[in-house]
């Protein structure tokens, strides 16, 4: 053999080249395994349902919210990859124990907030009575305006205006002078 026709070292030494679908498979499982123990972690460290701990309630449920986050598009893309991302069977019960707690707190939340934002604006309200004079205790009297269309085959102008009076409870009616019948007649 000549030295012209002898191989290469290159072409003797085979490089493993690594399938990336298995790399990522790999890095995946490493990252699930990361975020759950703790996500796992996060709730053992759930408060008390106890109303004087309101305030640690809202901010585990921050808490809770960043770490299943970050658990959730791992087991999205894991059962894309067919790979094995659920939490140990010992801590199941209790992350779905802690789920549910963590799901009646938040409405919980809701309604706490819908509620101060409720008194809120009622007394944005009551300020803005005394603002112009009027007090708290002294309901506020106003004349509601609303206009009706009212169809008026012959005539362009077809609107009413319509005024909720206290004479008899009944709603007063204005028609202008141009719209009545014996107007239309005599034009």
């Amino acid at each position: 053999m000549s030295a012209s026709r002898a191989p290469r070292l290159s072409q003797l030494v085979c490089t493993a080249t690594p399938d990336p679908i298995e790399a990522e498979k790999t890095a995946l499982k490493a990252k699930f395994i990361a975020v759950s123990t703790a996500l796992v972690a996060e709730a053992k460290c759930m408060p008390d349902d106890r109303e004087d701990l309101w305030e640690e309630k809202v901010m585990w449920l921050r808490r809770w919210e960043k770490r299943s986050g970050e658990v959730f598009p791992l087991v999205e893309r894991g059962r894309e990859l067919d790979v094995d991302t659920k939490i140990d069977t010992a801590d199941g019960p209790a992350v779905a124990e802690v789920d549910e707690a963590y799901e009646r707190w938040v409405s919980e939340e809701i309604a706490r907030l819908k509620v101060d934002e409720d008194v809120r604006m009622e007394e944005e309200a009551l300020q803005g009575a005394e603002g112009q004079g009027a007090s708290a205790a002294e309901p506020v009297v106003s004349i509601r305006m609303t206009h009706v269309e009212v169809p008026q085959p012959a005539c362009k102008h077809s609107q009413q205006a319509v005024a909720e009076g206290d004479d008899d409870n009944k709603p007063k009616i204005t028609i202008p002078p141009f719209l009545t019948t014996d107007s239309m007649e005599k034009g």
